[in-house]
């Protein structure tokens, strides 16, 4: 069975579950930067989507000043996943 999560829904998850972020926090338009992720969290972050994801993510271009909806898009970039319709 193939999973059906989106990389914004792995996203999502990955902040709640393994960086402690309050769900309440994580919406579309917040920035990492709102998140308080430092630079090593960022990194480590990086490093677990990649995992999740079976995908290379050039930890280059996740940065602070993006919104959670641009970093699925880096996401689904990296792992060709598509959006189609949505």
């Amino acid at each position: 069975m193939t999973d059906q999560r989106t990389p914004y829904d792995v996203l999502l998850t990955v902040l709640a579950e393994k960086f402690e972020v309050d769900p309440g926090r994580l919406e579309p338009d917040t920035t990492v930067e709102n998140l308080d992720l430092d630079s090593i969290t960022l990194v480590e972050l990086v490093v677990v989507l990649s995992d999740e994801l079976g995908a290379e993510i050039d930890e280059n271009t996740l940065t602070g000043d993006l919104t959670l909806r641009e970093v699925a898009g880096v996401l689904e970039d990296a792992t060709g996943a598509r959006r189609g319709g949505r």
